[in-house]
């Protein structure tokens, strides 16, 4: 190394080549992580940015990554202000800002096509890396629209399987779960609440599986309205007294898994002016968490599916597409983990 002297702060790339006396592309491949150094180069170039302070700059990585830095996030916005949206969000932002990237997002309504997808700014008028899609409710044939984009993607949870590109929830196994656990309390007589049927996603389905599944496995059978929506109205007060009362008194059920927290939050309430004590009557036990489980008088017992760590899979997965848009990333199911609460206790207790 010469005894060139740089004012710290100031330094470029080419300023490192020539204080190791490389080229400025060899600094460049060492940047990128390009195994085409030789080791010894290598360290020395590492060594000179160790003792200058030297950071790249966002503008020289474009230039020299002929990349944007900046991922684009297309969501629906009615997930916006709940808590699977902000949590998804957090884990997006979070990995990105540890990579020193930028996020670009856009929001589209539930029900909109691909075709006004394809009009948004976003990819109109900015320049991104590559696409994170979180868009389950969207008219139209999603695998035809990134073709179209021609960017290296990732979806979060779409509406059923994708052996590729995907961050989805296991929601086969989370049902199967929370049902299995309520199996082990001794309970022999499960309902399953879904959702309102305004609700639409290929999650209720599997959810609907996975109980029934458990059931199965343990020599028990559904309990019936398992696989039947509650009704489509603003306010469902009345359906979900009557599936309260028919599980307790027509079904003889001792405990329910629910669809999510919301619903378990629901039935809940329905219990009480009712009569009905939760859990002493009838536990219950959700197939996701949301802070609705923390409200009631009784915190209900869910299982959980890690949002944050979801948008963290999705910022590396899509890393890994940009790196090799030619390659498709096996998709990543997550699993849930049990988060204790009130309203579980074993059969009789």
């Amino acid at each position: 190394m010469t005894g060139m002297r740089v004012q710290k702060g100031k330094l470029t790339y080419v300023d490192i080549a020539r204080l190791v006396g490389v080229g400025a592309s060899t600094v460049s491949r060492v940047l990128n992580n390009s195994q085409r150094v030789a080791p010894e180069t290598r360290k020395k170039i590492l060594q000179a940015i160790r003792t200058t302070g030297y950071r790249p700059s966002s503008a020289a990585r474009m230039l020299v990554r002929r990349r944007s830095e900046t991922i684009g996030l297309i969501f629906e916005k009615e997930h916006v202000n709940t808590y699977y949206g902000t949590r998804l969000v957090e884990g997006i932002s979070e990995c990105l800002t540890d990579k020193g990237m930028k996020l670009a997002m856009s929001t589209v309504p539930w029900y909109a096509s691909t075709a006004e997808i394809e009009e948004l700014p976003l990819l109109r008028s900015l320049s991104v890396d590559g696409l994170i899609l979180d868009v389950a409710q969207i008219r139209g044939d999603l695998d035809q629209l990134v073709a179209r984009l021609g960017l290296p993607y990732v979806f979060v949870n779409p509406p059923g399987y994708r052996p590729f590109n995907t961050i989805m929830p296991d929601d086969v196994a989370v049902a199967r779960q929370a049902t299995r656990y309520l199996i082990d309390q001794g309970h022999r007589r499960i309902a399953f609440l879904p959702p309102p049927g305004s609700t639409v996603h290929s999650s209720i389905s599997d959810r609907m599986k996975g109980y029934a599944e458990a059931l199965l496995k343990a020599d028990l059978r559904p309990v019936p309205l398992w696989d039947v929506p509650l009704a489509k109205v603003d306010n469902p007060v009345a359906d979900y007294l009557a599936r309260a009362k028919a599980y307790r008194q027509e079904y003889g059920c001792t405990a329910v898994v629910t669809y999510n927290a919301i619903e378990a939050a629901r039935l809940m309430y329905a219990c009480y002016q009712l009569g009905i004590r939760v859990p002493e009557d009838l536990s219950l036990a959700s197939c996701d968490y949301d802070p609705t489980a923390d409200l009631p008088p009784r915190r209900i017992t869910c299982f959980h599916f890690d949002r944050i760590e979801m948008g963290r899979q999705a910022v590396r997965m899509l890393e890994e597409r940009i790196s090799q848009p030619e390659k498709d990333a096996a998709s990543i199911t997550v699993a849930g983990t049990r988060i204790e609460g009130e309203t579980v206790v074993k059969a009789g207790g």
